[in-house]
């Protein structure tokens, strides 16, 4: 069962009390943020499978945590309730964890701090984080610990607070309970962005662009321009990155949905969710070499996105289905015509030394069209040499290297020579890039 789990650092100081609110939140004049923060965020109503850990170190336990711990600038005991007893009254239906911690700066200190904190987290839980007395590295520490745990125990960050005692209105003794989550979900897109301009995979931008805008457009009736632009942008990018992860060539040559994700690009110009602002002018920087009608060499544009991605399966599938295609291209034969774009292998096969010229009759119907083919000025000893090495490539990746016939190629030369062939293909076809 998912769990709700509050974690805050009690300090040492000594509290004054105020009201704390946050929207139309108030809460009574106490001395604890974490009381106040525990009623704005609704835990009475939290279940007894829920969390509260008061994380404490030796001096804060004396003097925060138990009763009559603080004393005034004469030495004098003053009689006021500690934490522990003023969270007892909330009369919370979950267990209050008070939780001794390490004190110091080491690196050995933090490090047993942040491992602490995470043992106490379960998989799936919902995480709650007040950072107000969470003192020098605390509060970067527990940012880090709340991204680790989304990935290492699949921990959603629901809430980051910090009571602004500071900056409390004195006329009315009324301090705000700052939000501060905003900064995770800004992890958040730095690390979806990463994971899209490194793999190419725009999953994680939908999820996030989606949980920004669906607010948006519930309360607007989905009659919000800006968020449903956005909605399509994301779903069109999606399909677009999905083309060239499933190898879906006609659509990549026809620019099936390149033209419409430029198009809602220029629409957008510049989002409502602005961390997202930066990623588009990224996706119009790595989709300008894409032509907005059907053209071949949109093949050889995806194949070096790939390359540039680290999908090196898909940029050898989509680098010599293209080669082929331009050679059907050039000789009348449909490029989705699979029968006839056999006829071009059997040419690249004859020009290369691989198959005897009387087994034409027998082997294919088209000996003509074959023979037209092979007459291709396009067609040199260096192009049938870069395509032969890229089919090598292919099919070794497809094999998974486990041909007995064939020495196995390694990892780093698959790379290397990839990216040399592709570009050999693509400068012998259309000249150039440079």
């Amino acid at each position: 069962m998912t769990r709700k789990v509050f974690i805050s650092f009690l300090g040492t100081g000594n509290y004054k009390p105020c009201h704390y609110s946050r929207g139309e939140f108030i809460s009574d004049e106490i001395n604890f943020i974490q009381e106040a923060t525990l009623e704005y965020l609704g835990a009475k109503q939290w279940n007894s499978n829920d969390a509260v850990y008061i994380m404490l170190t030796k001096d804060a336990r004396e003097k925060n945590w138990i009763d009559n711990g603080q004393k005034n600038k004469d030495g004098n005991i003053i009689t006021q309730e500690g934490l522990c007893t003023r969270l007892a009254k909330m009369g919370l239906p979950m267990r209050v964890n008070d939780a001794s911690t390490f004190q110091g700066s080491d690196e050995k200190t933090i490090m047993r701090v942040f491992m602490q904190m995470f043992d106490l987290l379960n998989e799936g839980d919902e995480l709650y984080l007040d950072i107000t007395h969470a003192f020098r590295y605390l509060p970067m520490l527990m940012v880090v610990l709340a991204n680790y745990a989304k990935f290492v125990k699949n921990v959603s960050i629901k809430s980051i607070t910090y009571g602004n005692w500071e900056g409390r209105d004195e006329a009315t003794n009324t301090a705000q309970i700052e939000n501060l989550t905003m900064y995770n979900t800004l992890l958040d897109w730095t690390a979806a962005t990463a994971d899209f301009l490194h793999s190419g995979n725009a999953s994680e931008l939908k999820n996030l662009s989606f949980n920004e805008i669906k607010p948006i457009l519930v309360k607007t009736s989905g009659k919000d321009n800006d968020a449903n632009s956005i909605r399509q942008l994301i779903n069109i990018l999606v399909l677009f990155t999905d083309d060239i992860l499933t190898c879906r060539g006609l659509n990549i040559i026809n620019a099936t949905n390149i033209v419409t994700l430029k198009e809602q690009l220029d629409k957008i110009g510049t989002s409502i969710i602005k961390p997202l602002n930066p990623i588009l002018d990224k996706l119009r920087l790595s989709i300008q070499e894409y032509k907005e009608a059907t053209n071949i060499e949109n093949g050889f544009v995806a194949a070096i996105w790939c390359l540039e991605h680290g999908m090196y399966q898909q940029a050898a599938t989509i680098a010599e289905e293209t080669v082929i295609s331009v050679i059907c291209n050039r000789h009348g034969i449909d490029i989705d015509d699979d029968q006839n774009r056999e006829v071009v292998g059997y040419a690249f096969y004859y020009l290369a030394g691989e198959k005897q010229q009387l087994e034409w009759n027998n082997l294919n119907p088209k000996p003509a069209k074959i023979a037209e083919i092979m007459q291709d000025n396009l067609i040199t000893k260096d192009f049938i040499s870069a395509f032969r090495s890229l089919q090598e490539i292919r099919n070794d990746i497809n094999h998974a290297g486990m041909r007995r016939s064939k020495m196995p190629m390694a990892s780093s030369s698959i790379k290397y020579k990839l990216k040399e062939r592709i570009s050999a293909l693509h400068n012998l076809i259309f000249g150039d890039r440079d």
